[in-house]
Order: C-alpha cells, then structure tokens, then sequence
C-alpha cells in the first residue's frame, strides 16, 4: 500500500502535515471534478478522494506508475492519461480544478505550463499551484555564500535525479501571472505561504507573522478562470 504508507509517514512530519492541511483549505467544496497534472503515484488524488473532496478523478504525467488499484479503492472514477509534458491530453474547459503539486518548477516552459492548466479548466474553475520557495531557510547558506544556482540537483528518487529548473520569489509568481491576467480573474489571484522551519529536522511554525511569509518554506498559488 504505497500511498497509504507515504500518507502515514507524512502524518509525523510538520511540514507535510500542513502541506496536506494548506492544501485541502484551498479547495473548494464543489471541486469535484480534477485533474492532477504531475500526478506522480497519485499521492495527492487518493488524500482527495479518501477525504471525500473529489469524485471524478483525471490525472497525467510524463511517467507512468500511477497507482491505480490504490486508489480505486477510495475513488469510484479514476482515469491516467500520459502527457508529452508539453500539452495536456483533455480538451477545453473540462475541469472544476487543476493543480499541480511540486511540478512547476520542473518544467522547462513554466508560462505554457500555467496556460495548458487555464486551457482546460471550466469557466470560473480554480487553478492551484504549490511549489517550493527559493528564499527558504534551507536555502540561506547558498544565498549567502553565492552557490544557490539552477538547474538544481537535490536528491535522488524512483524517477532519477530530482531538478529544480528554479524555484520561485513571491514577485516571480506575480509576475508569471501577469502574463495571463486577460483569461484569469485577477481579484481572485492568491499567494499563501506555508510553513516557516526546516522539515528536514521536523521543526518549524504553521503560523507566523506575515513580515515573514518571505522566509516560507513552500507557496500555494491558486486563482481562477473567467
């Protein structure tokens, strides 16, 4: 039971634990049909469906282990689509939600990236995005001694090398949006940030005051089709 297992284990750990909390805090209740874009093993649609968020599950990636007896068995409606990682393979204006967890800032074209997600959206459908944030504290002794640079090697998983291509200022994120102001609602354009600490020694603040969301450890990005 991979996912159940990796579930569990994140349950001990802060930062995850509220990674999972930030999450389904930012998904709206009539988010019933969604697409995981990146879906990995499918993590993140068997918490959905397990928690009773989502009912029709669509999900891609550019790998092909997507647990699907697992997550069968919380989630009557379950399909895997492999992508090409340059275009999503569902039509226009398909989905109530679109989120990507951890990918962004692995893919080469981030704006076309964000535009495939709006693509296939409904009209009023929510875009979420959650990806690391370059001025983390686990990142401070690079800043300061000029050795943070990208592309970004930071381990080692089932999928081989793991790369960050960049990871994102707040600014950057605002920017990036700006690009697609004319097919999204701009009011509805919101940046939290998560978590101030370092997981990998399971210390860190769920609240903390807002002079420090810079510091955070990960950003949510959510904002909505028109």
């Amino acid at each position: 039971m991979i996912l159940k297992d990796t579930f569990e284990k994140m349950q001990g750990r802060k930062f995850e634990k509220n990674i999972i909390k930030t999450f389904f805090s930012l998904v709206d209740n009539e988010s019933k049909n969604v697409l995981d874009v990146g879906c990995g093993k499918g993590l993140w649609d068997y918490l959905g469906a397990k928690k009773e968020k989502f009912d029709h599950i669509s999900a891609c990636d550019i790998f092909d282990d997507f647990q699907f007896e697992e997550i069968r068995q919380v989630s009557n409606t379950v399909t895997y689509k492999n992508t090409d990682g340059k275009t999503l393979p569902f039509e226009d204006n398909m989905f109530d939600l679109v989120f990507s967890m951890d990918v962004i800032e692995h893919v080469k074209n981030d704006f076309t990236f964000t535009l495939e997600k709006i693509r296939v959206a409904k009209p009023g459908g929510k875009i979420l995005i959650g990806t690391p944030n370059y001025f983390r504290i686990g990142n401070f002794p690079l800043i300061i001694t000029g050795k943070l640079h990208y592309p970004r090697i930071l381990g080692h998983d089932s999928y081989g090398d793991v790369i960050h291509l960049r990871e994102y200022k707040k600014n950057e994120l605002n920017n990036l949006l700006d690009r697609v102001t004319n097919i999204i609602d701009p009011k509805s354009i919101h940046i939290q940030a998560c978590f101030l600490g370092i997981p990998a020694f399971n210390i860190g603040l769920e609240k903390f005051p807002r002079i420090l969301e810079n510091f955070c450890q990960y950003w949510f990005v959510s904002f909505n089709k028109k």
